[in-house]
């Protein structure tokens, strides 16, 4: 983030007034030397699994506010590639659900950057949410949520899932 944010405001320092600059951008620069101290933290957890203390923190929190967070994150690196990125959290999910956050984000984190590296530009790069019952058709359940399913439905990996919110990107 701090790095796209850089090169936007190096190549285009007229482009970008002052006031937009510190209103959009120096709130991501922030975020996103958090989220380097995050990566470092992260890094530590790695070590931690390694030796078999890795703890999972879970809380009441709402997903919305962290899909929210991530996307206002990867908007400047979106729009840099010309790729258009979506988030859609069905109503359905509920506004405080037991997870780690910081885990749910660091997750986030990775699949959105990847995608948006590996995504044309001109394509999407889309983040989705809905909340899926035990042996219910997940497709099904998708489509219920308004919800657009791209993941195949026979993938054997989505049998018997027990029940929770599904994130998806």
């Amino acid at each position: 983030g701090i790095h796209k944010i850089t090169d936007l405001a190096a190549a285009s320092p007229t482009t970008v007034p002052a006031d937009r600059f510190i209103a959009e951008f120096v709130p991501i620069i922030r975020k996103s030397s958090s989220d380097m101290l995050s990566l470092v933290n992260t890094l530590l957890d790695a070590a931690k699994v390694e030796a078999g203390k890795f703890e999972v923190r879970p809380e009441l929190y709402d997903l919305r506010t962290v899909v929210a967070d991530r996307v206002a994150f990867f908007r400047a690196s979106a729009d840099a590639a010309g790729v258009v990125l979506t988030a859609a959290v069905a109503p359905s999910v509920p506004s405080s659900l037991s997870f780690d956050p910081h885990a749910i984000e660091q997750v986030l984190t990775n699949l959105i950057s990847n995608a948006l590296k590996f995504t044309q530009r001109g394509g999407v790069v889309a983040i989705q949410s809905f909340m899926h019952e035990t042996d219910a058709d997940i497709a099904a359940e998708a489509k219920a949520a308004g919800v657009t399913w791209f993941v195949a439905p026979d993938d054997p990996a989505l049998y018997h899932l027990p029940a929770g919110c599904v994130v998806a990107v």
